[in-house]
């Protein structure tokens, strides 16, 4: 059994065709809003934040028998909200040609199991971030995004898989369990961080006096 299956990257071969083509095409019309109207601001901060998450998910932690990573689609949805998946399918992409991790025929699936979860963090960090303090908004953030990755992986390889992979699938599931605590923790300083640096990054502007958020779109007008 390859340690690779438990990397939430899934292998070309592993999925049945009509997954990878539905994968494809939603992939692809993500990617395509997320460029929408791009300003050439933005250009440089998704670019930061794809690298970021292509070394970081290169970085693979042995665990008995099993290998994982870190995620990070909650740290790069938090900065690049509806930009994110641009910044993931460029990770993606460059992880599968440069050392083999997923595949190209299952890269549309691979960017939606990681986008997808992203979306949703992004949005309840902006709900968030007008009640609590950032780290707690952060790691909300983070526990919630990394979880639904795990989740939608297993689901993804269970139902789609070109074979029986549901022990595949409950073990990967265990295997992230520590992963999703380091990432919530991660996220939640990281945000705090750029919520007194650069507030502007996470689409907010907090209000020195008492930690409160207001959401500013993100946009040409905003950086």
């Amino acid at each position: 059994m390859s340690p690779m299956l438990f990397a939430v990257h899934i292998a070309d071969g592993l999925l049945a065709w009509p997954w990878l083509l539905g994968g494809a095409v939603l992939a692809g019309l993500g990617v395509l809003l997320a460029c929408w109207k791009i300003d050439q601001a933005e250009i440089p901060r998704v670019g930061v934040l794809s690298s970021v998450f292509f070394v970081a998910s290169t970085v693979h932690v042995p665990l008995g028998f099993v290998s994982v990573h870190l995620l990070l689609n909650g740290l790069v949805a938090a900065v690049l909200g509806k930009r994110a998946a641009l910044a993931i399918a460029v990770g993606l992409f460059l992880q599968a040609v440069l050392f083999g991790h997923g595949g190209l025929a299952t890269l549309g699936v691979n960017t939606c199991i990681l986008w997808w979860p992203a979306l949703l963090g992004a949005v309840l960090l902006r709900i968030l971030a007008r009640r609590v303090k950032p780290f707690v908004a952060g790691m909300v953030c983070g526990i919630v995004t990394s979880t639904f990755t795990v989740l939608l992986y297993a689901v993804v390889l269970w139902l789609g898989g070109v074979a029986d992979f549901r022990n595949v699938a409950l073990l990967s599931l265990l295997s992230h369990l520590p992963v999703i605590g380091l990432e919530t923790v991660l996220v939640g300083f990281v945000v705090q961080v750029f919520a007194k640096a650069k507030p502007e990054w996470l689409g907010l502007e907090y209000n020195e006096a008492n930690t409160s958020a207001r959401v500013i779109p993100h946009g040409p007008g905003n950086r």
